[in-house]
């Protein structure tokens, strides 16, 4: 399964809205895909929204799973659940780790200087 997952210390909507609709665009796509985060929502996420039923799936971890990280590219801030060595794709708006992961993944690190993550999803 991949997981599409993001930071550790809390999920803005730009990375919550980003991971759940990437998430639905893989299973789309016959991929099967969870949005999970163990961070905190902040508070721009209205609390309309999480009542919603759409949002973040349960996860329980598998041996077999991958990820991919959006909204940070920085693994000091990656989702606790991350396992680095299974990571197929960052997505992420924050530059300054763009060459590691270029190096790392080529064309499956998307690392652009734009306003939201969602941009680049989009």
């Amino acid at each position: 399964m991949i997981v599409v997952t993001s930071g550790s210390k809390y999920i803005d909507i730009d990375a919550y809205a980003s991971c759940i609709a990437y998430a639905n665009l893989l299973n789309l796509k016959g991929k099967e895909a969870k949005a999970v985060s163990s961070a905190k929502t902040n508070e721009s996420i209205p609390s309309s929204l999480l009542k919603l039923n759409i949002g973040l799936d349960n996860y329980k971890p598998s041996q077999e799973d991958e990820f991919i990280v959006i909204d940070v590219s920085n693994k000091a801030f990656f989702d606790k659940i991350v396992n680095e060595d299974k990571i197929i794709e960052i997505i992420d708006h924050h530059v300054g780790y763009d060459e590691y992961w270029k190096n790392k993944l080529q064309d499956k690190a998307k690392i652009e200087f734009v306003g939201a993550v969602a941009t680049i999803i989009v």
